[in-house]
């Protein structure tokens, strides 16, 4: 449960410094927001269950 707490902090940080208006602020969040999209479409399709929980039981999150 905390872990889902975490990440969906970091998604609201994100998502608010995309709407501040600072040009390294959008910057910044623009690229944290690019490197979850691919960061999940890599785990989506190139990820067996059994790499996912090697990956899973190291993680630090």
């Amino acid at each position: 449960m905390k872990n889902i707490i975490l990440a969906r902090v970091l998604d609201v940080v994100v998502i608010s410094l995309l709407l501040v208006d600072h040009s390294s602020a959008n910057r910044f969040a623009a690229t944290v927001a690019v490197f979850l999209a691919i960061v999940m479409l890599i785990g989506f399709f190139g990820m067996s269950a059994d790499l996912a929980n090697k990956i899973k039981a190291k993680s630090w999150i």
